[in-house]
C-alpha cells in the first residue's frame, strides 16, 4: 500500500515490495511530512484527491495501473506535491515514476560557501544518489 515512508523517503523507479489492495477505493491515503518549500519546515500534508476517478469505484482494480496522488499543506492549504504511482499488475509491489517538486536537495550552507560557483555539481550528485541510477551516471557539464 502507499505509505508514508514510500512517499516520504522512496527515490523514483524504486520498487517498494506491499501488499496492495486489489480495488482502487480500498487504497490508504496516508497523511504525510515534508518539507514545505516556502517557509523551509517540515509540514503535514493530506491526500487531496482519491484513486478512483471513474463514474464506479467500486470495482476498478489496482493491479497495472498508474495513478497520481496529489496532497496539499494543510497550513496554507496551498501548496501541493504531486506523486505518480505505478502499481505492480501482480500486486506485489508498487514504485514511483513521479515526483514535483523534485527531490529536495537542500546542501548546509557553510558547505554551500565552500564550494562556491561549483555547488551545483553536489546538487546533482545528491539527485543522483537519491535516485536509483549509479554515480556513474553524474555528469560535470
Amino acid at each position: 500500500m502507499p505509505n508514508a515512508e514510500f512517499l516520504e523517503t522512496y527515490g523514483l523507479y524504486r520498487k517498494f515490495p506491499t501488499q496492495i489492495a486489489s480495488k482502487l477505493v480500498n487504497l490508504p491515503r496516508p497523511r504525510i511530512n515534508m518539507r514545505y518549500q516556502i517557509c523551509e519546515q517540515i509540514r503535514t500534508f493530506v491526500m487531496e484527491n482519491v484513486f478512483c476517478d471513474h463514474y464506479d469505484t467500486s470495482e476498478i482494480k489496482t493491479a497495472d495501473k498508474i495513478k497520481v496522488a496529489t496532497y496539499k499543506c494543510v497550513s496554507c492549504v496551498k501548496f501541493e506535491r504531486t506523486f505518480v504511482i505505478k502499481f505492480d499488475s501482480e500486486l506485489k509491489w508498487i514504485m514511483k515514476i513521479g515526483e514535483y517538486p523534485a527531490i529536495d536537495t537542500a546542501v548546509n550552507m557553510n558547505i554551500e560557501k565552500m564550494l562556491g560557483a561549483r555547488s551545483h555539481y553536489l546538487r546533482k550528485a545528491m539527485v543522483s544518489v537519491a535516485s536509483p541510477r549509479s554515480v556513474s551516471h553524474f555528469q560535470c557539464s
